[in-house]
């Protein structure tokens, strides 16, 4: 049997990841919004990711290197839900996540999600998205996120974003 971190099995690591995943995910989760361009966990306002035409639009700044930990003595966390709010526009949308510790053009691609919304009218606020990434450093890096919109140009998509942070 493997060894994982700090000497656990492999089975036991396996498990406690799937433990904390699937047993914490109302409390566990701490979302977040935008505050006049600052990351927040005030829910005042979604972000606003807006498409580019037929491609991936600006990029939006979504967590800070100090916005994490927002639990003490936390030292990494993952993007795990994207709430979205509205979308204007119907069609297939695609959220690309991005994570550094520097600049957004040196960031690396965490995840690409997709999600379908066929329906503006028929759409319910509040519809959440896992999305599945790998791990980022809290207090050094950032997370950035693009949208595009198959066929669409100009086109907004709001959401909150909600993320997992762990002890290792």
């Amino acid at each position: 049997m493997g060894v994982g971190k700090n000497g656990r099995s492999l089975v036991d690591a396996t498990s406690r990841e799937t433990e904390h995943h699937f047993h914490t995910r109302g409390t566990g989760v701490k979302f977040f919004g935008d505050n006049a361009g600052t990351p927040t966990q005030d829910f005042s306002t979604p972000f606003t990711l807006t498409c580019g035409n037929d491609d991936f639009g600006t990029e939006v700044l979504m967590l800070d290197a100090g916005t994490t930990p927002v639990d003490s003595g936390m030292t990494n966390y993952d993007p795990g839900i994207m709430t979205v709010t509205q979308a204007n526009s119907v069609g297939i949308w695609f959220v690309k996540f991005y994570c550094g510790s520097s600049t957004f053009g040196a960031s690396d691609v965490l995840t690409t999600s997709m999600l379908v919304i066929d329906s503006v009218a028929g759409f319910r606020p509040g519809n959440e998205v896992e999305i599945y990434a790998h791990r980022c450093t809290c207090g050094t890096d950032k997370i950035w996120a693009t949208a595009k919109l198959a066929g669409g140009n100009a086109k907004t998509l709001d959401l909150y974003l909600g993320i997992h942070e762990y002890l290792e």
